[in-house]
């Protein structure tokens, strides 16, 4: 890649448009970046890097940063960089993310970051991220590897020269990619601690376990267990004795099997006994209670006999009862008539009296719709004549509207009268100041020109040279030339008067120009004014004519508000005469509707009052023939005789019930007193107390036996649990000790912890492969710089084995056959030094970039520490550098530079502001 041309705009201290034309630097040779400090040299690198990567070439510079503040505000910013990429030309276009006065309205707004490049056959690609990747793949490199092989931007490279094995080590960890090897350290690291936390976690779940172990005090093995609680035995030990004391619960627990068998038998012919016995005296107890109950029942048989034969001589009154109820039933529905005649008599009679009210209301709306339909024809012939009023007053507000716009005419006509005639006074008072002005600068342009012209002999010797020829006399030799006196001046002070006097000459000209049109403008406006004064107000002059405005406007506006209100009067007018055109004949229709009313209503009055007739006889006849009022009261008698003949019928059916439950339960009795006397024939009477204490004695016996059996059973399963937890932990054990003792030595392998070596991590190891060959690479152009006195080399012994090392950097004095740290060097020693190792970094970079070569490079400062000798050398190394069509850009203010290399880019600052760029070739 080689820079052909670079456009900056607004860029930096370029406040303008900016082109450098870098073709005409050559395609090889070195070429010198000069000028003011602060006037912009390393801006020209800035470009180059933004316009590629987006970013600049430092990074202290930010791209939000780059924007101009001496560029005017609608000057954009951007970069537009054209260079050659293996014999093809590319043009790319860049311009950061900045803040600009919006073009219309107030305030700011974002210029949002754009890219753009064009290929060499035309095609364009955008968007920045699209426009970097591109980059990339036309280049070969990436930003960070660009910045280490073509531009050493100012300070970087001496980082490298004097940092130490753990600066360096992130140094090359991005360049050359090692983060993997890094990861792979600490994942050695993590995975060795944490094998070694899952290991004393598996010996502390062990002694858990063995703690857990239970022992009865009374047990062989108990003094053994406590020791090995304590730690003082094996696990081997352990699991030992938890197998014996398991075997020896077992014999015990088969031993409370056996005579827990044995007591049970025994309880079971006890319980057989006690059987018998009770059975005795249940039989015996139940003849007793039989006996007892049964002569109860006999004398209540006796007693119920009597109460069944009252309840059967009540059996013809329910009979009678009977014959009632089925009389009244049958009546039920002349009664159900008799209600329904009586709700219609009573509904016909209010709609009677409804219909005589309505009747009634329905004559006096009619009356009432009659009186308001007369009071509206009488108000309508009372407005009959408002239309012709309303048209007359309709014409005369016109014509004061008309006259009011006129006047409002001559106010603003006055209005912009009065502000020409403040104009012109100020127009004439500009003038005079800027007349006054001018002729102050004539009199001192004149003043200056006289005194000029009098030391014209002063300035002539002023221009003599010892040995050169008096452009005067002709003579070389110059024995008493005149003198310039203290205050003459000199002809660019003299051009300066000139162009201020003719400038304030050219000024009061147009301030009097201004002030004529505006004189001309104000005559014009007053001859209007007196024109349309005579034909309104009557002639007024100009200076009464605001007063004979505000009483012509107070007239006007009286007359036109006194014709609105009048008009407004005319208008309600016409308003109610058009309602009551509209209210007139809805309210005759309305009146004839009320009438058409009227007459059904009482059509519908007399048919209600023959209905009401009709309907009196027939409740007459009905309440003539029977016993109750109605049918609820009817109702409710048929209710009362069922209820008695029901009352009548459940006493015979309940004294029946007991006589029939009391013989039945009589025949029960009978019968379990015959079965209970079969049982005591059957069984024996023994002793209960003495067979129920022996039960009690038995019952204990077992219960103790089962507690002791589940205690053993609690034992051996808690024991067994942790025997089985114990094997299965050591096993795992076995396997997590030999896994964690390989990976922990791996680990400190690859971290740099092996006792009594030195540490040198496993990403260290590779960097040093990569310092080897750039320290290589870099004593090539070292050993020229420094005429063979100094060469670098990588420390090969640690300081101490306590931190990290082996990417330690020593120099070798092969004048004095010493060897020391490179922070020894002196000032100009370090700079060759470090650019000797950064050419070196940029070597390898290629070659690890598959060969990638730049055709231009850049170095930024440095050179001002060298001697002279040094600088010489310095310059031989970088002109090496150029061999093979490469160009080397430096940018210095030292001037032996100057005479030493022919191409430079000179860098002005401006005294507006701003930087200008020159080219010498």
């Amino acid at each position: 890649m080689r820079p052909t041309k670079l456009i900056m705009s607004a860029f930096g201290p370029y406040a303008g448009r900016t082109e450098l034309d870098m073709d005409k630097l050559g395609k090889n040779g070195l070429y010198l970046i000069t000028g003011d400090t602060g006037a912009g040299k390393t801006t020209v690198f800035d470009a180059i890097a933004f316009a590629l990567y987006g970013e600049a070439s430092g990074s202290n510079r930010e791209s939000s940063m780059l924007r101009s503040k001496y560029a005017n505000d609608d000057t954009p910013t951007y970069v537009e960089l054209t260079f050659m990429s293996k014999g093809k030309e590319y043009t790319v276009r860049r311009n950061p993310e900045y803040t600009r006065p919006k073009s219309r309205g107030e305030g700011v707004t974002k210029e949002s970051a754009g890219a753009e490049l064009i290929y060499p056959d035309g095609r364009i690609v955008s968007k920045t991220k699209d426009v970097t990747n591109a980059i990339i793949e036309i280049i070969g490199v990436d930003r960070g590897q660009f910045s280490q092989i073509a531009m050493i931007a100012q300070g970087d490279f001496l980082k490298l020269l004097l940092a130490g094995t753990e600066d360096r080590k992130k140094i090359f960890q991005r360049l050359f990619q090692t983060r993997g090897y890094c990861e792979l350290q600490e994942r050695l690291k993590q995975e060795s601690l944490s094998l070694g936390r899952d290991y004393e976690a598996l010996v502390q779940s062990i002694r858990q376990y063995i703690n857990g172990i239970s022992c009865p005090i009374e047990s062989p093995l108990y003094t053994e267990i406590e020791r090995v609680k304590r730690g003082e035995g094996t696990v081997d030990a352990s699991i030992r004795l938890i197998s014996e004391q398991i075997e020896l619960d077992k014999k015990e627990d088969e031993k409370c099997t056996l005579e827990l068998g044995r007591l049970q038998e025994e309880m079971r012919e006890i319980e057989k006994l006690l059987a018998k016995g009770q059975a005795w005296e249940r039989a015996k107890k139940s003849k007793a209670e039989s006996q007892k109950a049964l002569e109860l029942h006999k004398s209540n048989l006796l007693i119920l006999e009597k109460e069944r034969e009252q309840a059967q001589k009540k059996r013809p009154l329910a009979d009678e009862l009977i014959g009632k109820i089925a009389t009244l039933k049958a009546q039920l529905g002349e009664y159900t008539a008799l209600d329904v005649a009586k709700r219609e008599l009573e509904g016909q009679k209010r709609e009677l009296e409804l219909s005589r009210a309505q009747l009634k209301a329905q004559g006096q709306a009619q009356a009432r719709m009659q009186e308001q339909l007369d009071s509206c024809k009488q108000r309508r012939a009372e407005l009959q004549s408002s239309s012709e009023k309303k048209g007359e007053l309709t014409a005369k507000g016109e014509e004061l509207s008309k006259r009011k716009g006129r006047i409002e005419d001559v106010k603003q006509d006055l209005t912009e009268y009065r502000i020409l005639e403040r104009e012109l006074k100020e127009a004439r008072e500009d003038y005079v100041i800027a007349r006054e002005r001018a002729e102050e600068q004539k009199r001192l342009y004149d003043r200056m020109q006289r005194a000029f012209l009098d030391e014209q002999a002063g300035v002539l010797a002023q221009e003599l040279r010892l040995g050169e020829p008096c452009p005067v006399c002709g003579s070389c030799s110059h024995p008493s030339p005149a003198e310039l006196s203290s205050g003459a001046p000199d002809k660019e002070a003299l051009e300066k008067a000139k162009r201020r006097s003719e400038e304030a000459q050219a000024s009061a000209e147009k301030l009097s120009l201004s002030a004529q049109e505006r004189g001309v403008s104000l005559r014009a406006r007053e001859r209007v004014l007196e024109s349309m004064s005579a034909e309104i107000l009557g002639g007024a002059p100009l200076d009464e004519l605001d007063r004979a405005i505000e009483k012509f406007y107070a007239e006007i506006n009286r007359e036109i508000a006194e014709n609105t209100a009048l008009l407004s009067e005319e208008n309600k007018r016409a308003e109610e005469l058009c309602g009551l055109d509209k209210k007139i004949p809805e309210m005759e229709q309305e009146l004839n509707k009320s009438r058409e009313m009227e007459t059904e209503l009482k059509e519908k009055a007399a048919s209600s009052e023959a209905r009401t007739e009709e309907l009196g006889k027939r409740v007459g006849e009905l309440s003539a023939r029977l016993r109750y009022e109605n049918s609820r009261d009817a109702r409710e008698e048929v209710k009362a005789l069922e209820l008695e003949k029901s009352r009548i019928d459940r006493e015979i059916e309940s004294c029946e019930n007991s006589y029939r439950l009391c013989k039945e339960e009589i025949s029960k009795l009978e019968g379990k007193i015959k079965e209970a006397e079969a049982q005591l024939s059957d069984c024996c009477q023994i002793e209960l107390e003495e067979n129920l204490s022996r039960q009690a004695e038995l019952r204990n016996t077992v219960e103790s036996l089962l507690e002791v059996q589940k205690t053993v059973f609690s034992r051996i399963s808690a024991n067994k649990s942790a025997l089985d937890s114990i094997c299965q932990r050591s096993d795992e054990i076995s396997a997590v000790e030999a896994r964690w003792g390989w990976v922990k030595a791996l680990s400190d392998t690859a971290n740099g912890n092996i006792t009594g070596k030195e540490r040198i991590m496993l990403e260290t190891y590779i960097q040093m492969s990569y310092f080897d060959r750039i320290i290589e690479r870099a004593n090539v152009r070292l050993l020229t710089m420094t005429s063979g006195q100094y060469e670098l080399k990588r420390r090969t012994e640690a300081r101490s084995n306590r931190s990290q090392s082996g990417l330690e950097l020593d120099v070798t004095d092969h004048y004095n056959g010493s060897n020391r740290s490179v922070n020894t060097l002196s000032g100009g020693e370090s700079f060759k030094a470090s650019l000797a190792l950064a050419l070196g970094l940029s070597d390898e970079i290629q070659s690890l970039s598959g060969g990638i070569r730049l055709d231009a490079m850049f170095v930024d400062e440095g050179f001002g520490s060298l001697d002279e000798e040094s600088l010489e050398q310095a310059i031989r190394a970088l002109q090496g550098l150029t061999d093979g069509n490469r160009i080397v850009g430096i940018i210095s203010h030292v001037s032996e530079l100057k005479s030493k290399i022919d191409k430079q880019i000179i860098i002005t600052k401006e005294k507006s502001g701003g930087s200008r760029i020159t080219l010498a070739v």
